[in-house]
């Protein structure tokens, strides 16, 4: 694969993906108005009424959605499995994100470096660049971290356990319990969620046991 043909594919899948996230982010909105027009204090006699056209309304949406999202999805290409080091995949991605660098943190790369996995690298490595640069280009308003950990884990159950320890601010409860919606998380860690997915890996957030920052946790397969 040459470097123009990676790119094109890395592009292609990452938009499968994000329309993957996208199709479930706008369907999660007539729970949340639903319970709005509960709390909102309406009329009993006024409240059913309301919720029927509401619901009437998204089962629309949700038809355009599917008519729209369903044929992008059914383009994703089959993932192009290899073998390779782990920490060569993390240094990639560090050497990417870089440039888009925008506060000052100091990067721990620790573990076993050359512990193999095997999935498809390309999109894997996609996944490490979006939670790098979740710590290296923060969020408007967000408490920067000034350390990042990036360390390979002892592996469970078959797979290698990469895992991204900072100690910016702490994620609220909303966001503890939903980190990868796009309304609480950002595009960072929904990407980074949906492109591991593709990939042949997942990606799950941790508390720590000191209660400040945030831990994720990308799981491979081994080789």
């Amino acid at each position: 694969m040459t470097e123009r043909e990676r790119e094109l594919y890395e592009r292609h899948q990452t938009l499968v993906a994000l329309v993957g996230v996208l199709l479930h982010e706008l369907r999660n909105p007539l729970h949340a108005a639903t319970l709005l027009v509960e709390a909102m204090g309406m009329k009993p006699t006024d409240a059913p009424q309301f919720r029927v056209k509401l619901k009437n309304q998204f089962a629309k949406l949700e038809a355009i959605l599917t008519e729209v999202g369903q044929p992008v999805k059914e383009l994703a290409l089959e993932p192009e499995p290899v073998t390779f080091a782990l920490g060569d995949a993390v240094e990639a991605a560090l050497e990417l994100a870089e440039p888009h660098r925008s506060c000052d943190v100091e990067i721990s790369l620790e573990g076993e470096q050359a512990t193999r996995v095997v999935g498809d690298r390309v999109l894997l490595q996609r996944a490490i660049y979006e939670l790098l640069l979740r710590v290296l280009d923060p969020r408007p308003n967000e408490k920067p971290a000034s350390r990042l950990v990036v360390r390979v884990a002892e592996p469970v159950d078959g797979e290698a356990r990469l895992v991204f320890e900072d100690d910016g601010g702490v994620l609220d409860e909303l966001t503890q319990r939903t980190p990868f919606s796009l309304a609480h998380g950002g595009l960072r860690l929904a990407t980074a969620r949906a492109v591991s997915n593709l990939a042949g890996g997942s990606l799950r957030y941790e508390r720590t046991e000191s209660g400040s920052g945030s831990r994720f946790v990308l799981l491979v397969p081994l080789a």
